[in-house]
C-alpha cells in the first residue's frame, strides 16, 4: 500500500515502514493544503492516511474519501514516539480497504 503521512506527522517516520511504502506531505509536493483538499489529491495517488490529528474526524466526511484512514493517539507527533506502532500500523495496513477507518492508541500508563 501507498501511504500518505499527513503534516502533522513527524516525516522521519516514513523510514521505520518495511512493508508498505510511506511518503510524508512534504514528500508527496502536497504541503499547506487545506484537509478536504489534501484527502481529495490523496486518494488518487495513495490507499492510507495517517495522521494524529484528531480533529480530522469531525472536520472531513471520511467516508466519502476512497483512502484508509489511521488516527494515531499516542500524545506526541515526534518519529522516535510514533516507531513503536508502525508494525501495528503496517498490519492494519496489511488487510485495510479504501473506507475503513482504524484508531491506534497509547496504552495508559500504570498507576503506582
Amino acid at each position: 500500500m501507498r501511504v500518505l503521512l499527513d503534516e502533522c506527522v513527524d516525516p522521519a517516520l516514513t523510514s521505520h515502514f518495511r512493508r508498505h511504502e510511506a511518503i510524508g506531505v512534504v514528500g508527496a509536493g502536497l504541503t499547506s493544503i487545506e484537509n478536504g483538499a489534501l484527502l481529495r489529491e490523496a486518494q488518487t495517488r495513495f490507499d492510507a492516511f495517517v495522521t494524529v490529528d484528531k480533529g480530522v474526524v469531525y472536520q472531513q466526511n471520511l467516508g466519502s474519501f476512497e483512502l484508509a484512514f489511521i488516527l494515531l493517539r499516542i500524545g506526541s507527533n515526534r518519529a522516535d514516539a510514533l516507531a513503536p506502532y508502525v508494525e501495528e500500523i503496517e498490519t492494519i495496513l496489511d488487510t485495510a480497504v479504501r473506507g475503513q477507518f482504524f484508531t491506534i492508541e497509547q496504552p495508559p500508563k500504570a498507576v503506582n
